[in-house]
């Protein structure tokens, strides 16, 4: 900082230089009188000493060997000091950094006595209590000595420090010590925007930028218009990108606002204030979209890359041969204003560069996300809104086998907000979201890599959860929307919560500590709580269930009704992808209650199947998994009480106005295929040409 201090803030002083004492000296009582020098970051004040035997050598500045070895396990050295008095008027705090082998005790003018690896009691030859190698010097303990502070004075102050090693006869032995205050400097006043509690404070600015103004929102647009970009704030800069990009002064391709400019086409313009010595305003992001413009969407888009997508397959275009079709060329603004959009905008490197996530499909975990703005836009409502969340690939064999990913939104407060509050999913979805999945339901889909991809629906994941609520289960309703990366149209997606332990508590009750949950894709792994009880559930039932006591075990774990109705909706469905895997597992934990089971992934399903996607009577009755939902029930199906409670369930389901019934079935479907009669249309201008030369849809 130049020496300019611009707020009040905590600063690190060290007391005197670094002191090499003369060698085999076994003290040192010279007093030296030590003032420090500005460095521009407040006057820094050190003093050093380190004291050993043998093994140290790069780091000794007094050598004990001849006075320790063979003859005494502990050393000794006092240390005189002054400190500079205008430093000891405001010193706030007092520490020692210490490396040691095997143990030292300190006084700071003759207080303190704080031990390490030493006894209780001192005496002239103490050895130290247990072994403490000071291993290669990259560590430092830091020891507070603050509760001795007004001990300090401004001359002939004394550090003394008593070196203990295990035995006389130990080949090495190392103290090595510097002695840290803390000032605090008082400078103007500024404002922090970052808290440090218990911390110095961070730099400090003068002010924060008030919030950029767009002069329109975000929404469809038939015609051109002026956009005009406001602070309040007098004095800033404002720095606007149309690529994604973050407006910083420091990225090229932000320009700087000088007036209104014409907005002609679909366009996400991103914008931050800028004032120096000032905080600058977060991002504000504003999506623009022109639906002549989007189905004239080119195959190679300006700044896109050609390359680096899954399976080497790069495909931006709407398809003339849809758009231009005098089937659907009147329904465009149909089929692109008929659900909602979710607009994402990143940095494109995010998405395609060498750590990019779309070219990196594979990456998983927090190192896979990268920050994100998502808008909504609701045409037919005319609700908008827009938060920043982190952003991840999600699927499992989907990630390398397609190339319309499934994507996931994770709602953190780092980002801005701990959970999205609003109805994204509509009515019947959950207010709250942590975590949104939009899946791109790869199994049902026309682009799929399979030769027969022609009978995609995109609906039978989202009927079979559904079904599956309207049975009476916990399940992840979902809806459509049409998503943008970064302002180009990606196509239609089905966004529905993630199922973890906050949707859990969102749609029961309670916090998501509440919970054990589980997922199973092929083996069972933990989301949240443990597995211990579910591990204790499954070791009994692979015991067998048949009799009336063993049954009456398993009860202690699982809820039966649950389980039949969760195996009716599979059977029912043919979902040949499971019931072995693709399933969640929960209880709350809190209560010891039973676990429930709900049903995940179900494209292969009412007749699409592995063996032919257009089998209607595939049987998994009899499937059969290790460590799965499809065990527990071949198990529990060997006693005569469940069978009978199986038969009750399937009745209930299957009969008179139940959930499975044909009408009610039909109506299910119906009112799907008519949310997205139109909106696949533009999932067909999209994606549908991908695997072949005309387009499916």
């Amino acid at each position: 900082m130049n020496g300019n201090w611009l707020h009040t803030g905590a600063q690190d002083l060290t007391i005197g230089p670094e002191l090499a004492l003369s060698r085999k000296a076994r003290s040192n009582s010279q007093p030296a009188r030590l003032y420090g020098a500005h460095d521009g970051n407040g006057r820094i004040y050190s003093a050093r000493v380190a004291l050993g035997v043998a093994g140290y050598d790069s780091r000794l500045r007094t050598d004990l060997e001849s006075e320790m070895f063979q003859k005494n396990a502990s050393g000794f050295i006092r240390f005189a000091f002054d400190v500079d008095a205008g430093a000891l008027e405001r010193l706030d705090s007092v520490a020692l950094r210490a490396q040691y082998d095997d143990g030292v005790a300190i006084w700071l003018n003759g207080e303190g006595a704080v031990r390490r690896n030493a006894p209780a009691v001192l005496t002239w030859n103490s050895t130290a209590t247990s072994s403490h190698p000071a291993g290669n010097g990259s560590v430092w303990e830091v020891i507070e000595l603050s509760p001795w502070m007004s001990a300090l004075r401004s001359r002939n102050n004394v550090l003394a420090i008593q070196l203990l090693n295990q035995s006389a006869a130990d080949t090495d032995a190392l103290a090595l010590a510097e002695l840290i205050a803390q000032t605090i400097e008082l400078g103007q006043p500024a404002f922090f925007a970052t808290p440090t509690p218990g911390a110095a404070n961070s730099q400090g600015v003068a002010g924060f930028v008030r919030d950029t103004s767009f002069s329109v929102q975000r929404g469809f647009f038939t015609n051109a218009f002026n956009l005009a970009i406001s602070t309040p704030t007098p004095e800033t800069q404002i720095y606007y990108t149309i690529n994604g990009g973050e407006p910083r002064p420091a990225n090229p391709d932000a320009a700087v606002y000088s007036g209104p400019f014409e907005v002609a086409r679909s366009s996400v313009v991103r914008a931050a204030a800028h004032r120096a010595g000032w905080e600058p305003t977060d991002i504000d992001t504003q999506t623009y979209l022109f639906v002549n413009d989007i189905v004239r969407q080119p195959s190679r888009p300006a700044g896109w890359p050609i390359s680096g997508w899954p399976q080497n397959i790069v495909d931006y275009e709407m398809d003339p041969d849809v758009v231009d079709s005098p089937l659907y060329r009147d329904l465009m603004d149909d089929a692109l204003l008929q659900v909602p959009t979710l607009s994402l905008t990143t940095p494109l490197e995010n998405l395609f560069g060498p750590q990019g996530i779309y070219s990196n499909p594979d990456l998983t975990g927090d190192a896979s996300e990268r920050p994100v703005s998502m808008e909504f836009i609701d045409p037919n409502t005319g609700a908008e809104f827009q938060t920043d969340a982190g952003l991840r690939i999600h699927g499992g064999v989907s990630r390398t086998s397609g190339v319309k990913l499934s994507l996931r939104l994770h709602f953190r407060s780092h980002y801005g907000t701990p959970k999205l509050r609003f109805p994204v999913l509509g009515p019947s979805g959950p207010f709250e979201i942590e975590t949104l999945v939009l899946r791109g339901q790869w199994n049902d889909v026309w682009h799929h890599t399979f030769d027969d991809n022609c009978c995609g629906t995109y609906l039978r994941d989202e009927w079979a959860r559904r079904a599956y609520a309207d049975m009476g289960g916990v399940s992840a309703v979902g809806t459509f929307a049409h998503v943008y990366l970064n302002g180009l149209y990606w196509g239609l997606y089905n966004p529905v919560p993630h199922l973890d332990a906050d949707f859990l508590a969102t749609r029961l009750g309670g916090s998501k500590e509440d919970f054990d949950v589980l997922k199973n894709f092929g083996g069972t792994e933990v989301i949240a709580g443990d597995n211990r009880t579910y591990n204790r559930m499954m070791s009994l039932a692979n015991g067998g269930l048949a009799t009336p006591e063993r049954y009456r075990q398993i009860l202690q774990f699982v809820d039966p009704t649950n389980l039949c109705d969760f195996m009716i909706q599979y059977i029912y469905t043919g979902n040949e992808d499971g019931p072995g895997k693709h399933h969640h597992i929960y209880r709350r934990r809190a209560t010891n209650e039973v676990f429930r089971f709900i049903p995940w992934d179900s494209e292969w399903a009412l007749g699409s199947s592995f063996s032919g996607r257009r089998k209607l009577d595939v049987n998994v009755v009899d499937a059969d998994a290790e460590d799965s939902v499809a065990r527990l029930f071949q198990r529990m199906r060997a006693n005569s009480d469940f069978r009978r409670l199986f038969a009750d369930r399937a009745d209930r389901h299957l009969l008179g106005s139940g959930a499975l019934t044909p009408a009610r079935a039909i109506q299910r479907w119906t009112v799907l295929m008519a949310s997205v009669t139109n909106a696949i249309i533009g999932e067909s201008a999209r994606w549908g040409d991908l695997r072949t030369s005309l387009p499916n849809g």
